[in-house]
């Protein structure tokens, strides 16, 4: 073996170009990404075009480089979104199925796809930083972490979710005080008690509020606002559902362990 080689196939130089990349960097050398179906004939491969690739593994898993399971990064494509209201969604955090860079601001990274390519290609790709703030990055991470650790709910809540969802999307962009209070708000999340696989379990809903440089409202202002909504004709509450009283708290982000 070669002085410069390690034992998993990559050369020094290898592992430090691909110790340079974090969760959320991008290449815009292929514009290019897997897709296809199968169908009688077998699995047709296609590729589909797009702006680049963005690595979408933990910072960890991709600078962890050693013996086993860890030669894998997981990519998925940039694409540039022509639908005005679907870059507004994903800028504002409203879909799970998108999510926006700070460089470029535009394209936007496909959640919806996703492939893995080996760290020895990771290393001959030129890398671009997503992020220019870690705020910026912590967020992305977030986002993910909204996409691929999602909860299903139980189908009796789902009106009930879109309420506060549509109540959410149609208030963040106004210049009012619901507009400073849903912009506030970084998304909500569900706790049962005892937990859902019980009868009827006592269901409170969390506002997981913005960094505390992004407050716009105080909690005071979001839960009186959460309360309005509570009490409004088109808020419908499932009778398979217990109401915690209060119904609506808030948590600091980083603090909550709700659904």
């Amino acid at each position: 073996m070669a002085e410069s080689e390690v034992e998993n196939g990559l050369s020094k130089e290898a592992i430090e170009a691909v110790r340079q990349w974090r969760q959320g960097d991008y290449t815009l050398d292929f514009p290019a990404f897997p897709s296809g179906q199968l169908d009688e004939k077998g699995y047709d491969a296609e590729m589909e075009e797009v702006a680049g690739w963005v690595v979408i593994s933990q910072t960890c898993d991709i600078v962890n480089i050693g013996k086993g399971d860890r030669h894998h990064v997981v990519v998925a494509p940039l694409v540039k979104l022509e639908n005005e209201k679907k870059l507004e969604d994903t800028n504002v955090g409203a879909t799970p199925s998108t999510a926006p860079l700070e460089h470029p601001p535009s394209p936007v990274v496909d959640l919806t796809m996703a492939t893995t390519i080996q760290k020895a290609t990771l290393a001959k790709l030129k890398r671009h930083d997503g992020f220019r703030t870690e705020i910026g990055r912590a967020k992305f991470g977030r986002r993910l972490e909204r996409r691929y650790g999602r909860f299903a709910f139980p189908d009796a809540l789902n009106p009930t979710l879109g309420a506060i969802r549509d109540q959410s999307k149609s208030k963040h962009n106004k210049e009012s005080d619901q507009g400073r209070i849903y912009r506030s708000i970084y998304g909500f999340r569900v706790a049962a008690s005892p937990n859902f696989d019980v009868e009827k379990p006592t269901i409170r809903i969390i506002a997981v509020l913005e960094d505390e440089d992004a407050m716009e409202a105080t909690r005071a202002e979001i839960i009186a606002e959460l309360k309005t909504l509570e009490d409004a004709p088109k808020f419908k509450w499932p009778a398979a559902f217990s109401k915690a009283t209060p119904l609506f708290d808030c948590e600091a982000m980083g603090t909550q362990h709700a659904r």
